[in-house]
């Protein structure tokens, strides 16, 4: 007979196999024409050479809003020497294919998402890709480059001069930007160049580190005003200057997602040839919509016919109408033939409305889904599903836990079925957690027993209103908000934290010292310095010896790599753990409620189904530089602390229960969470939504499988086994 832990694994492994099946299909590279056009427009050109100046996460209102500070750029507009718009960036928005979008038209592909993590991963290279910057290098033009070394994987061997800096180092904002403005003083005495691009990279750190309304970001826009005011003063009439976000933010400084803030991207072209005067600055917009909106590929197709290269072969842009005034009456009629030629539609039928709607549908049809890959990944979640709950009844005790057990998935895959419920799935598990707990609560004839689960009920009820959650109302006024605009107070309580840590153990003492200096520390200097990487890496050796000695129980450790305000929950959490080691539920409850909790814990402190709530803040502790494996652990780490606890209190508690009847339940929940966003992204792959929403949650969904529940849940096993063998 097979052992059961054996059956546990297996499902388990053909389960992630089957989820990347499914992806591979789902997430394909999107279509694109190879080689480059050579079919010139007949267009007068207007500019010889080009300023491109892309200001990381600049948001719209960053640049026109009557609250941002960049005086010069509103002069500017007054004075008439600049095109604004808002140009609508597509989702996911993150730089990598925002860039691709800036520079080929094409439309943006989920998985380059993905990619954007893996920060020199060279499939990101579009060399072969038709773009502007292929144009300008074929006609011979010289290239320089200086900020976001994103541009060097992207286009690698095309720039004469280039200094690239690492984008993913969002604990610094000074030097990164720092490293671009020295340079020009000599690329504009010298100006031997035809394309000089520059990527600043503070406003996204910045936005990730504090959120978009501080006075840091106001700083920062300050310093961009200059920069843009003097490249203008020092260019000359044959140059065009373009100034663009790649995309914006959230109201809590992130971006990967479809929000409003999000999407909507400043967008400034200037000349000193220019004569359109605008009003600046607009009054604050709550959608972000300042000036004309564009679509931010249509830049690539009006640069193209602005310095007189022929338009990218996989560009879905349309030209700009706004500066068509450039042009005489006979070049406006030759760009409009152009471009129905290039989407196929006749001259007769010939429009901007006309050109409009096609551009949709070639959208539609960039993104070609391999069939095979999906319906084997499906029916492999189908079989595992079928097989592991057949297992569940045929291995857990027949009682009301088993049915937990089988209900709780099924509801979590109708909630997966729907876009709201996906982007709001923190209410499906406070819902069921709090039905369980009150379940509980009528089950048990004890009263000592009700008490504490009365406790547990409202331990959960402070950790759910602690922090707004999902995606709809996250920038709502809560507790943290009340922290975060209180710090005296919120040390407050971060100090109550470590104490009730500093344990009469001495290591536990001084690693609980230790670690709350450093994080105190970090809210006056960079983490990035020489003195606070060592102090930081000090505190992990510490936190680690204090986890062993400890018998692997890391909570300090996942305390050092958490927000700062979100601290103050971790007595909170410890003290639930507390009270539910003392109910002493069987395996079979104590598992699910511990499943429940992790899932809620992970929502309720900022957690989402959304790539925009990754943290990166607290994954550079202890790291000099871009290091893609420890940073890319400690993003985990960090993302996932709330949620790892419970694991490690599971393996803590129930140790010798993975193999039984509950590892198999658990296999069955992660079937149907798996069968569920599989199905969703099949069944709605023509949403409106597919891309912001399910392709999100599908990424998630892996995570949680792959990372979450196999790796880190065998890694956690091994270390308990070992420490409970030396014990």
């Amino acid at each position: 007979m097979v052992p059961r832990n054996v059956w546990v694994y297996f499902l388990k492994i053909t389960l992630a196999v089957g989820l990347l099946l499914f992806a591979r299909g789902f997430l394909p590279p999107t279509v694109h024409q190879s080689g480059y056009n050579e079919v010139g427009h007949g267009v007068t050109p207007k500019f010889d050479k080009i300023v491109f100046m892309v200001v990381d996460a600049m948001r719209s209102d960053f640049m026109f809003s009557s609250n941002s500070n960049m005086p010069q750029v509103h002069n500017l507009i007054r004075s008439g020497f600049c095109y604004p718009f808002t140009a609508y960036s597509d989702p996911p928005t993150v730089t990598l294919p925002r860039l691709k979008g800036l520079t080929t038209g094409s439309s943006p592909n989920f998985l380059d998402a993905v990619i954007n993590v893996a920060d020199d991963d060279s499939s990101s290279s579009i060399t072969t890709h038709d773009s502007w910057i292929q144009q300008m290098a074929l006609h011979n033009k010289t290239l320089h480059m200086f900020g976001d070394d994103t541009w060097l994987k992207l286009f690698p061997n095309v720039f004469d001069v280039s200094d690239g800096t690492s984008s993913f180092y969002v604990s610094d904002y000074t030097e990164v930007d720092f490293n671009v403005t020295r340079h020009l003083a000599t690329e504009f005495s010298e100006r031997q160049w035809d394309g000089l691009i520059l990527h600043y990279l503070g406003m996204d750190h910045i936005g990730h580190k504090s959120g978009p309304n501080n006075n840091l970001m106001t700083q920062k826009q300050g310093e961009m005003d200059g920069i843009i005011g003097r490249i203008f003063n020092d260019m000359d009439d044959n140059t065009l200057l373009v100034v663009a976000g790649d995309h914006g933010m959230n109201d809590v400084g992130n971006h990967g997602g479809a929000s409003k803030g999000e999407t909507s991207a400043a967008l400034a072209l200037f000349s000193k040839t220019f004569e359109n005067p605008q009003n600046a600055p607009l009054p604050n917009d709550p959608d972000y919509s300042y000036y004309n909106d564009v679509a931010q590929v249509d830049l690539v197709t009006t640069l193209s016919y602005l310095l007189g290269f022929p338009v990218p072969l996989n560009s879905l842009g349309l030209f700009i109408p706004e500066l068509a005034e450039l042009y005489s009456k006979k070049d406006q009629e030759k760009i409009l033939e152009s471009q129905c030629i290039k989407f196929g539609i006749s001259i007769q039928d010939c429009s901007l409305d006309t050109l409009k709607s096609q551009q949709k549908e070639l959208v539609k049809m960039t993104t070609a889904y391999n069939f095979p890959y999906m319906y084997t990944g499906l029916l492999i979640l189908g079989l595992v599903s079928v097989i592991s709950l057949f297992l569940t009844w045929k291995w857990l005790p027949h009682n009301s836990a088993l049915i937990w057990w089988t209900l709780m998935p099924i509801v979590y895959f109708i909630g997966m079925l729907g876009s709201s419920t996906v982007e709001e799935e923190h209410f499906i598990w406070y819902w069921l957690l709090t039905s369980y707990l009150i379940f509980l609560f009528c089950r048990s004839n004890n009263g000592n027993t009700r008490i504490m689960i009365a406790g547990v009920l409202a331990c959960f009820r402070l950790i759910r209103g602690y922090k707004s959650a999902g995606q709809k109302w996250v920038a709502m006024y809560d507790v943290s908000t009340f922290f975060s605009n209180h710090p005296y107070i919120l040390w407050i309580f971060i100090t109550f934290t470590f104490v009730t840590f500093a344990q009469p153990s001495s290591l536990r003492m001084v690693a609980s010292i230790s670690v709350f200096v450093y994080k105190f520390l970090t809210t006056i200097y960079p983490i990035s310095l020489p003195r606070m990487v060592k102090y930081a890496r000090v505190c992990f050796v510490l936190c680690i010896l204090d986890s062993v000695l400890s018998k692997a129980n890391p909570d300090l450790l996942f305390i050092m790599l958490s927000k700062n305000v979100n601290i103050p929950m971790w007595p909170v959490i410890l003290f639930t753990k507390g009270l539910i080691n003392c109910l002493n539920l069987s395996v079979e409850y104590s598992e699910l409620l511990i499943l429940m909790f992790g899932y809620a814990c992970f929502f309720a402190l900022g957690g989402s189904n959304s790539i925009a709530t990754i943290d990166l803040s607290n994954a550079y502790h202890g790291v000099s530089n871009y290091n893609i494996p420890l940073v890319s652990t400690l993003t985990y780490l960090s993302n996932w602390s709330h949620s790892l606890i419970w694991i490690n209190f599971s393996l803590r508690v129930n140790l010798s229960s993975k193999y039984n009847g509950v590892g198999i339940a658990k296999t069955y929940f992660y079937s149907i969470s798996c069968l569920s966003v599989c199905i969703a992204c099949w069944v709605l792959r023509e949403h409106l939504f597919i891309w912001t929403v399910f392709a999100p949650k599908l990424l998630y969904t892996g995570a949680w499988l792959i990372v979450h529940e196999i790796f880190a849940s065998y890694i956690g096993d091994l270390i308990c086994q070992i420490m409970s063998y030396f014990s």
